[in-house]
């Protein structure tokens, strides 16, 4: 038996060995957004009923079978035929039959309806194509803030560090006499506002990582790798408007999804002109009736054997039904207008479809083009800062400088690094996005 301090060593480590973060990359938050989100299963739930719904309905075009048992107990007063005495009887009949229908001809309903849920199939496939990318652009976007803020941070931290050593080298400055005590005051509420500024990152992580584990439906906890995107060639990756226009029009489920819901009213009408056509109907019957307790009729005498009385009383029926519809016109009429009203509303929805993907389109590439000329703006600006902010330190060290004008070239320098973080991080941000309409899926 282990002692005391064997089980505690043993609880800790499991402890802590649960308790470890889980590295993911956007690849593996995307995946195991996949693998887990609910609205998926129950989307993978209607498409496997779609499926069998398109056998079902393939069925249909094959004959209806099915049997029929009749048996009759009555009982009362009858007459004798031989002594003409009246006297208590009982009897007992029944039939059995099996019958088949096949519908020959319906106006072409149920090859129709086939293809209505063939139709209803795709669309689902299609819809759940559009709910990955809705996902994936959420996942995307969440993973891309948090990649942020961890930039962020270690700006801000790098920037502490630098007060940190500056706040040393003023202080014995000011023990050795060459230095005012107010830029060491200075210097500390600086660094007072950097931890500040810190805090409200560590905050902004600590949300981004909680929308991250539920963008992807994990409780466990997360830790993503920094990415460095400040220096990425992804980033300056031409963008042409009409090709990416065009990609997405044969990229997004969601035009599939309006095309097959236009073809689907179209079925619907074609469908319900054929309620006006006639019905034929192949229909066939084989039939026997027996009697308990019958009398054989050769004889005259001796019991009427069950499979006797099946095989003699024995009949095959076969006819051809065919309804021809008369008057149902208003009914009729409704449900053709119903339809026609739905696709009509079907191809307007469709042409608002690509003019909705079109400026969505064009807002995006516009956006992308726009970062890229702030980003080199920007690296130039970091740039022109860090020499300042050297230089101005340099002064400031040979006491050719005041405190002021330091703090305000580190302000500028961590500012402008701040700008330029999360700039580039916006812009792989629209890239990623930018997959979803120029990727099939």
């Amino acid at each position: 038996m282990l002692p005391f301090k064997s089980y505690l060593f043993v609880t800790c480590l499991f402890v802590s060995l649960t308790t470890l973060a889980q590295q993911m990359s956007l690849n593996d938050c995307i995946a195991y957004a996949m693998d887990h989100r609910t609205e998926l299963d129950r989307q993978y739930n209607e498409v496997a009923f779609r499926t069998r719904q398109v056998s079902y309905t393939k069925h249909e075009l094959l004959p209806t079978v099915y049997s029929e048992i009749y048996h009759q107990y009555s009982s009362g007063r009858s007459l004798n035929i031989n002594t003409y005495e009246w006297g208590n009887s009982a009897k007992q009949q029944g039939s059995l039959s099996l019958n088949a229908d096949l519908i020959l001809f319906d106006g072409l309903q149920s090859f129709q309806k086939i293809k209505q849920s063939k139709l209803l199939l795709a669309r689902n496939k299609s819809y759940l194509a559009k709910l990955k990318n809705d996902i994936r652009a959420q996942v995307i976007r969440v993973y891309c803030e948090l990649q942020t803020v961890k930039g962020n941070i270690n700006i801000l931290q790098n920037g502490l560090t630098n007060l940190e050593s500056q706040i040393n080298k003023t202080t014995i400055a000011v023990k050795a006499g060459k230095t005012s005590t107010i830029d060491l005051l200075e210097l500390q509420a600086r660094q007072e506002k950097q931890h500040n500024d810190l805090l409200d990152a560590l905050l902004r992580e600590q949300t981004a990582t909680l929308s991250l584990q539920k963008a992807i439906n994990f409780t466990g906890k997360i830790e993503t790798p920094i990415a460095d995107e400040t220096d990425s060639a992804l980033l300056f990756q031409p963008v042409r408007n009409d090709i990416v226009f065009q990609q997405a029009l044969s990229t997004l489920p969601q035009i599939e999804i309006s095309m097959l819901d236009s073809a689907y009213w179209q079925r619907s009408i074609i469908k319900a002109n054929g309620l006006y056509s006639p019905v034929l109907k192949l229909s066939g019957t084989w039939a026997s009736q027996y009697l308990v307790n019958a009398i054989d009729p050769v004889n005259g005498s001796g019991k009427y054997s069950f499979g006797d009385q099946l095989n003699n009383n024995r009949y095959l029926q076969a006819g051809l039904t065919l309804t021809i519809p008369i008057y149902n016109r208003h009914a009729n009429k409704s449900q053709i207008t119903e339809n026609v009203k739905s696709l009509n509303q079907s191809l307007m929805d469709k042409k608002q479809l690509f003019h909705d993907i079109f400026f969505e389109v064009e807002g995006l590439c516009n956006e992308i083009k726009s970062k890229q000329m702030s980003i080199l703006h920007l690296k130039n600006q970091v740039n022109l800062y860090t020499k300042v902010f050297q230089m101005r330190r340099k002064q400031y060290n040979e006491g050719a400088l005041s405190i002021t004008d330091l703090m305000v070239a580190e302000s500028n320098y961590t500012e402008a690094l701040l700008r330029y973080n999360n700039t580039c991080h916006d812009t792989m941000f629209l890239f990623e996005l930018l997959k979803i309409y120029t990727t099939p899926n």
